[in-house]
């Protein structure tokens, strides 16, 4: 799920500490994310909203 995160942020040209203030989270979070830390449902579904996927894009289940 981690590069998903990463590809998706990098296609909008977004560093991580662009998109953890768009998401009202630390930017640390995010690196966490990207490198695999577990991701709470409600932060998947606002990742889902903000790039415009699903949240089974966003879990790698498509």
């Amino acid at each position: 799920m981690g590069n998903i995160i990463s590809e998706l942020r990098r296609r909008k040209k977004l560093s991580k500490k662009a998109l953890a203030h768009n998401l009202n989270v630390d930017a640390g979070t995010i690196d966490k994310w990207e490198n695999g830390a577990n991701i709470r449902m409600e932060n998947v579904v606002a990742l889902a909203e903000y790039f415009g996927v699903s949240t089974d894009d966003i879990l790698g289940i498509r």
